[in-house]
């Protein structure tokens, strides 16, 4: 399974330096996780900040009818 083409400046130096995802504020992670799973075709929604529950809503449809979560 190959990467998503994302042209964003923090996945482009994640990806030539993974040793960056240590160093990633919670946004920049929460924002990188994102980025990939719409990259690979899913609807991602960001949640309310601050609620301290679900930082992403990302669904993907897997099949006629169904979605993953």
């Amino acid at each position: 399974m190959s990467l998503p083409n994302i042209e964003d400046e923090l996945f482009q130096q994640v990806q030539e330096h993974p040793e960056m995802l240590h160093t990633l504020t919670p946004s920049e992670f929460e924002q990188l996780v994102a980025e990939l799973l719409a990259g690979f075709g899913w609807e991602v929604k960001p949640t309310p900040k601050g609620d301290r529950r679900f930082d992403i809503f990302a669904v993907s449809t897997v099949g006629p009818g169904l979605q993953a979560t």
